[in-house]
């Protein structure tokens, strides 16, 4: 995207070109959240502030080029350039801790719609806001919606790097909304393809229950939770989920 601007007056001094002697009176820039430095100094004029537009147009990434025949700066960031298209950078789970919240990582896979981390959210297919079991209300975790109209399997998958010994967590069926949410479900874990913890069927009417699951060498985990055939649709919660490095 190009950005031209007409400025006659201010031109030399917003690309960083010296045109006087401005002393340094303490206004610093911040480009998210980082300070910027620039050989021109800002300055406050007729109340107010003026700042060099290049130094703050290259910390955003963004190219500036001046012309001096017409007077023109132009302004094109990276990104946008045509048929350039945006990078996608993926995200970097931290794995170093002893203890992980397994609602911070970014999943491998998951089903697309099906799975909530922290809170229920604002979502309009099913409960918002936060995590609750057995009128008892969750703070973390992860949330996984299983839809009447569409039962089936829902699936979030980490890839963990063989580096903890135990997952622990509360699961259980969601009490919001549950006039409607009358369906049973099953909590499964798989380690590497392998299964290592199976739940009995469960809805809403049943008590949380503490897990605490040896998952030693377990390269790729994988959190599944399956309905049973019936009336009404159910969500499940692994609410307060943790990664382990030590029993």
């Amino acid at each position: 995207m190009r950005a031209k601007f007409l400025l006659p007056l201010l031109a030399a001094l917003v690309l960083g070109i010296a045109v006087g002697a401005y002393a340094d009176n303490g206004i610093r820039i911040f480009v998210n959240g980082q300070q910027v430095t620039s050989d021109v100094q800002p300055f406050i004029q007729d109340g107010r502030t003026m700042v060099p537009l290049r130094v703050i147009s290259e910390a955003l990434g963004a190219e500036v080029a001046w012309d001096q025949d017409t007077q023109t700066v132009t302004i094109v960031t990276k990104a946008e350039e045509p048929g350039e298209e945006p990078q996608e950078i993926p995200a970097v789970n931290d794995l170093t801790k002893d203890i992980v919240n397994l609602s911070d990582l970014q999943p491998a896979n998951q089903t697309p719609d099906r799975v909530f981390f922290k809170n229920w959210g604002e979502n309009e297919a099913g409960p918002t806001g936060v995590f609750s079991i057995a009128n008892k209300k969750y703070f973390d975790g992860i949330g996984m919606l299983n839809f009447e109209d569409a039962r089936g399997t829902v699936v979030a998958e980490y890839e963990i790097e063989g580096l903890f010994k135990k997952l622990t967590a509360t699961v259980g069926a969601s009490d919001l909304g549950s006039g409607l949410y009358r369906g049973k479900t099953h909590l499964q874990i798989y380690g590497d393809d392998k299964l290592l913890y199976n739940s009995q069927a469960f809805d809403y009417s049943h008590n949380a229950r503490e897990i605490d699951v040896n998952i030693v060498g377990v390269k790729t985990l994988r959190l599944v939770s399956y309905a049973d055939k019936g009336v009404g649709a159910v969500d499940a919660v692994w609410a307060d989920i943790r990664l382990h490095k030590k029993y």
